[in-house]
């Protein structure tokens, strides 16, 4: 504590009142004059506060507190623990770099494209049950140019990842939220029996496998390409 100070202001307390028509005592509200205290204190957590309180009854309190200071501690804290976590965030950032260089490397491979795109038209077998063929010119396009985003790349995706780019308007209705996540249920699982995606053990996400990363990276870069650029490969 900083120190308390004491003075005398006006306030709203209670008196007690005989209403003679009423013939009974009664509890009204009036303005009176007492004693205020004034503390001060520079707490370590929130930095500097201040509470002025009533003496006499309702005995109110009214504290303040200086919220720049608070959060000129919270983000100093952040710094600190920052500058901690430095050689952590190294790691994930080399990690990521490493991710997206093997997704760029993918694209320069002796397989064409057309082998790419016959591959994935073909149903699988995946665990005892066939799966329909991937059609990644046509209604699965959509869904293979997110799976392949950037933010996905270090720590994969999951089921609700993928609703917020299908689903963008969110849903309160229960029925509504398990017929989209069945959706993207189904999606999953026909990219997982293509082999281009695989599940991460122990949690509920996904990454891209290295030839979904090939596939999925050769094929948007021709259907991103413009003609100019693949006449001279052609020729």
């Amino acid at each position: 504590m900083v120190c308390v100070l004491s003075c005398v202001e006006t306030c709203r307390t209670f008196d007690v009142y005989r209403n003679r028509e009423k013939r009974k005592l009664e509890l009204v509200s009036r303005i009176r004059k007492c004693l205020f205290l004034y503390q001060y204190w520079r707490h370590r957590e929130f930095g500097f506060l201040s509470a002025r309180m009533q003496t006499w009854f309702p005995f109110s309190v009214q504290v303040c507190m200086n919220g720049r200071e608070w959060l000129a501690r919270q983000m100093d804290r952040v710094l600190r623990g920052g500058v901690a976590d430095l050689h952590r965030r190294a790691e994930i950032s080399e990690r990521a770099t490493e991710r997206y260089l093997d997704a760029l490397a993918g694209v320069d491979e002796q397989t064409s494209l057309q082998e790419f795109i016959d591959r994935l038209g073909q149903p699988r077998q995946w665990k005892g049950r066939r799966v329909r063929a991937l059609h990644p010119l046509g209604g699965e396009r959509a869904l293979l140019e997110t799976i392949c985003r950037g933010e996905f790349m270090l720590n994969g995706f999951r089921n609700r990842d993928l609703q917020k780019f299908f689903f963008p308007e969110a849903t309160q209705d229960l029925r509504e939220a398990r017929r989209r996540s069945a959706w993207v249920s189904r999606k999953l699982r026909l990219l997982r029996a293509h082999g281009i995606i695989r599940k991460v053990s122990g949690t509920y996400r996904y990454q891209l496998t290295e030839t979904g990363r090939k596939a999925i990276t050769a094929l948007l870069t021709a259907l991103r390409s413009t003609v100019r650029e693949l006449l001279p490969e052609a020729a």
